[in-house]
């Protein structure tokens, strides 16, 4: 009990008790399943949250693996080319697994013609005896070069490249089916 002093209490004056701090402490003491309960309901919800994030992650593993419940889904195969200027590239169900490179060396040129018959060697001589000229018609315009009785297909291979009225052709010599052709 305190002394009142016209309307001013000064509780635990006469006693020595401070009656704020108990009843402050008896507050504190009481609300504490409150908190246990809170910190408990806190937790449970993190959990349930994790859960959660749980379900998300194995349905959207469910999606992807019944995107490729089929051997062809699961081995599905791609090409791709860095420039397709220059190459292009598809993958068909056989293609094997990797990763491949194509190098070009020199790029196709615009008309090429192959000798249909051609030499057993190099050595052979290509002379035919009722005619010394080799003709040859590239872009519409007819060229003919002079061959002698010794030449054989690589002085021919020569005489044209080296010819001053070669209007762009550059021969050469191809070795297919057991014979050397002028190309």
């Amino acid at each position: 009990m305190g002394v009142t002093l016209s309307g001013i209490s000064l509780a635990g004056i006469s006693s020595g008790i401070d009656s704020d701090v108990i009843v402050e402490q008896m507050m504190m003491a009481a609300s504490q399943p409150l908190y246990r309960l809170q910190v408990r309901k806190a937790k449970w919800n993190a959990k349930s949250s994790a859960l959660d994030q749980i379900e998300s992650l194995l349905n959207t593993l469910k999606s992807h693996a019944a995107s490729m419940d089929t051997v062809a889904e699961l081995r599905k195969t791609t090409a791709k080319s860095s420039d397709t200027d220059i190459v292009t590239a598809t993958a068909s169900s056989t293609a094997i697994e990797g990763s491949h490179t194509v190098t070009v060396n020199q790029l196709a040129r615009a008309e090429r013609e192959v000798q249909t018959t051609g030499v057993a060697t190099l050595e052979t001589v290509i002379y035919i005896e009722s005619d010394d000229t080799f003709t040859y018609t590239y872009n519409g315009s007819q060229r003919s070069v002079t061959i002698r009785e010794e030449d054989t297909l690589e002085d021919l291979v020569e005489t044209i490249n080296s010819d001053d009225s070669n209007p762009g052709v550059t021969a050469s010599i191809l070795q297919y089916s057991g014979a050397y052709h002028l190309v």
